[in-house]
């Protein structure tokens, strides 16, 4: 259940970036995101450890994070481009 949760979460928050940023700033984001959460599930297949566990929580953390956050301002640009456009038409 939490997967297809995390996955309805990815496409929304993908969708949304992808509307709301340029091209430049769309890759850039989508590049970390991807790196945080390549990064967590290589660490995980190293030899399990407790260690392995932390770094795996702090780069899947680190992933939703940026992803979360980058939405988060990319739906704020959305309403402000379109409060933008309301403006100008009044």
């Amino acid at each position: 259940l939490i997967w297809i949760l995390a996955i309805v979460v990815l496409i929304a928050s993908i969708v949304i970036q992808y509307r709301a940023l340029n091209k430049i700033a769309f890759g850039r984001s989508m590049f970390i995101t991807g790196m945080a959460f390549v990064c967590s599930f290589a660490v995980s297949l190293t030899v399990p450890s407790a260690a392995v566990w932390v770094l795996f929580l702090v780069f899947q953390v680190f992933g939703w994070a940026f992803l979360l956050l980058m939405t988060f301002r990319s739906v704020r640009w959305i309403r402000e481009r379109k409060a933008r456009v309301n403006e100008s038409h009044a």
